[in-house]
């Protein structure tokens, strides 16, 4: 079974040079801490199937360390 696009290759590479052009937390750093970002994930959740265009929007995007996004991903399960 082939993986979804936003689940696969195309994705990884993505994130990978998100990360390398924005290598910080964006929410550390909003706080004034640094931490190196080692996730990438969509500011407004949305899945491709829903809209590929805000899924690849750039400006939905931001870079995650693991603690903000664990706080993240725990705090949309609760919703």
């Amino acid at each position: 079974m082939k993986a979804p696009l936003g689940n696969g290759p195309v994705w990884a590479s993505y994130c990978a040079t998100f990360l390398h052009e924005n290598p910080l937390c964006d929410r550390c750093k909003s706080m004034g801490t640094m931490s190196l970002a080692t996730e990438v994930v969509h500011i407004r959740p949305v899945s491709i199937e829903q809209d590929e265009t805000l899924f690849w929007n750039r400006s939905n995007h931001e870079g995650l360390c693991g603690s903000c996004y664990s706080r993240k991903m725990k705090k949309e399960e609760d919703s």
